[in-house]
């Protein structure tokens, strides 16, 4: 994910949380939390998703709070695992020793 300075003020970025119901199975790789950027400076960051263990999906927010307006920036977060296809090659093995 990218926060980027579009305005004229240098952003400020005091923290970042994940929160809702399944904020267990979201992480962060790096953060953009405690960060000042100045007009067209970019910050980048990741967002991890561990499954549930019964591998239902999980949903929660991402909460960016910063000095721009009144409230925090909410950014939706779902996350769903799947098994992957498997396919076994040759299709076929002999019988025979």
């Amino acid at each position: 994910m990218r926060i980027e300075s579009v305005g004229d003020a240098t952003l400020k970025v005091t923290y970042m949380e994940v929160t809702g119901e399944g904020r267990a199975h979201f992480g962060q790789d790096g953060s953009c939390a405690r960060k000042n950027l100045a007009p067209g400076v970019v910050c980048s960051f990741g967002v991890t998703f561990t499954p549930p263990a019964d591998g239902a999906a999980a949903q929660a927010t991402l909460v960016i709070h910063h000095n721009v307006g009144a409230h925090p920036t909410r950014v939706a977060l779902h996350g769903e695992a799947s098994t992957p296809p498997t396919e076994v090659t040759p299709s076929e093995f002999p019988t025979n020793g």
